[in-house]
């Protein structure tokens, strides 16, 4: 630890002697000699150094935390005051969605929580992308609409954009005659209404 000393004679003081960490008396009366050493301790040594305390991220002992580099600005996602942003860990590697520049790609905010249908592993859900909003049916809150699955491809006739087919409804079952999969029953037809003498 850094520190300073001082070798003394007594009753005659004389040249200092700066050694790391000890500080050296040398004090001889009646022509005997005794040493008396002190060392340092970290608090004392902070106490006659003030500075406050390290920026945060960069400890006085062993290497700066993960994110906060030698050279330059600390990483993105990692500042300097407080603990680092939701997503940027101090170990390991920042979470799935949380990049080291630029900004958290969509659905993965800075705080909270991802939003529904990105994980923190893996890839985000079927029907939620990484850029602009999610997919027709798949809500940022709450489960996806009726027909649009977080796996595989949308239900028969619940299309990735602009609205389900005739028949198809949001909530609820489909109409009669409407199956999930295959086609419409006979004389149901996807625009208009049904056929005469086809009931409902």
């Amino acid at each position: 630890m850094p520190g300073g000393a001082v070798w003394s004679w007594m009753p005659e003081l004389c040249n200092s002697i700066p050694i790391m960490g000890l500080k050296i008396f040398a004090i001889r009366p009646c022509g005997r000699l005794w040493l008396r050493y002190e060392v340092y301790s970290a608090t004392r040594w902070a106490s006659r150094h003030p500075g406050g305390a390290p920026t945060y991220g960069y400890p006085l002992s062993g290497t700066p935390t993960y994110g906060y580099p030698l050279s330059g600005t600390p990483t993105y996602g990692y500042p300097l005051s407080g603990t680092p942003t939701y997503g940027y860990p101090l170990s390991g590697t920042p979470t799935y969605g949380y990049p080291l520049s630029g900004t958290p790609t969509y659905g993965y905010p800075l705080s909270g929580t991802p939003t529904y249908g990105y994980p923190l592993s893996g890839t985000p859900t079927y029907g939620y992308p990484l850029s602009g909003a999610p997919t027709y049916g798949y809500p940022l809150s709450g489960t996806p609409t009726y027909g649009y699955p977080l796996s595989g491809t949308p239900t028969y006739g619940y299309p990735l954009s602009g609205t389900p087919t005739y028949g198809y409804p949001l909530s609820g079952t489909p109409t009669y005659g409407y199956p999930l999969s295959g086609t419409p029953t006979y004389g149901y037809p996807l625009s208009g209404t049904p056929t005469y003498g086809a009931f409902m």
